[in-house]
């Protein structure tokens, strides 16, 4: 793995975004995953307790970034689910070592447009004591799209992008919010119990 990112990066690559990274490796005991209720589409939904950010991914991650640091002005974007913005400081790493840039899906959350929830959401990760900048993100695909929870018209829609700059520094910073997902509506999979 660490070659082909060295190679990419040879050819010009200035980073990778990683999928999935906090259950990047499986419980070292295989222990199942209980349920815990049904999803958005109606299938299970699990308590991700014994795969979620176990101390592999962490190692796994600086092992990376050792390959990254190998060339000067290459970043690490990681889809990271955290709870709270102490979970998400983990993936900066204790000397940050690991990602430059943890996606913060905390803002998938807020279902009603309100600055001061964005407000406060952002003030609670500019803090960390890593000092990095997370990346913002709004919608994504694992889950109801904004604009089926809360989005229903076009204005709507610009009112929240807005709603998510005005609150933070967001606008001044590359790649700070993740946005590409605005306005897509939800697919449900064929077959899904809805």
């Amino acid at each position: 793995m660490f070659n082909t990112i060295r190679w990419w990066f040879k050819r010009g690559v200035y980073g990778f975004r990683l999928d999935a990274v906090d259950v990047l490796y499986e419980d070292p005991k295989l222990r199942t995953i209980p349920a815990g209720g049904t999803d958005p589409y109606g299938g299970p939904k699990q308590d991700r307790i014994y795969d979620h950010s176990i101390p592999e991914v962490h190692a796994a991650l600086q092992r990376m970034r050792r390959v990254v640091d190998e060339f000067p002005g290459r970043v690490l974007i990681g889809e990271t689910w955290t709870n709270t913005p102490k979970e998400l400081a983990e993936y900066y790493g204790p000397h940050n070592d690991e990602l430059q840039l943890p996606m913060y899906f905390n803002f998938t959350t807020i279902n009603k447009l309100d600055a001061a929830r964005f407000r406060q959401r952002i003030e609670a990760v500019e803090t960390n004591s890593a000092g990095g900048w997370p990346v913002f993100v709004l919608s994504n695909h694992d889950i109801i799209r904004q604009v089926d929870a809360t989005l229903r018209q076009a204005r709507t829609r610009t009112r929240w992008g807005c709603v998510a700059l005005s609150t933070s520094r967001c606008a001044a910073r590359p790649s700070s919010t993740w946005a590409r997902n605005w306005g897509c509506a939800t697919t449900i999979p064929s077959g899904a119990r809805t």
